[in-house]
């Protein structure tokens, strides 16, 4: 109770911007959820997720490889530890050919891997931001009390 150290009323401070950017690209919206954005950690994983592992399956799981297609998978490598787990799934991937399932999956998980980098980079800013006091309840100018005001005859 009488401690010093312990803040009411307000949400934790600055997160640090290494973290939120590993755990980001580890999981996508884990940097965010981090941050203390549950909602847009919530969005991020499952759009992101979704459309990487859209990909596989559309690919029958073959179109991540470093070694067949290792352009694509720079892109691939963004959409975290999920591209690389599935970079080593079977290896004897490397001696088939291209199909046009193949390079739609490659396509999507692609895509899924860039559009994580950009919520890395937001994850970033969003750990950068400075902590904001939390209003207690009943005392904030919210929307209601405006028109309250006006209409409280």
């Amino acid at each position: 109770m009488g401690d010093g150290n312990q803040k009411t009323g307000t949400i934790p401070s600055r997160r640090d911007p290494a973290v939120a950017a590993a755990l980001a690209w580890a999981v996508p919206g884990a940097g965010h959820f981090y941050a203390g954005k549950r909602g847009k950690a919530a969005l991020f994983f499952a759009l992101i997720s979704g459309t990487f592992f859209f990909g596989l399956l559309i690919s029958g799981f073959k179109c991540v490889s470093y070694t067949q297609q290792p352009y694509w998978f720079i892109g691939q490598v963004f959409a975290g530890i999920a591209s690389l787990a599935t970079a080593f799934i079977d290896p004897a991937r490397d001696s088939l050919e291209i199909s046009e399932e193949l390079d739609v999956g490659t396509l999507f998980t692609t895509v899924a891997g860039l559009l994580n980098l950009l919520v890395v980079l937001n994850a970033i800013a969003e750990a950068r931001k400075p902590a904001q006091p939390a209003e207690p309840a009943g005392t904030g100018a919210g929307r209601g009390q405006k028109s309250g005001k006006a209409d409280g005859k």
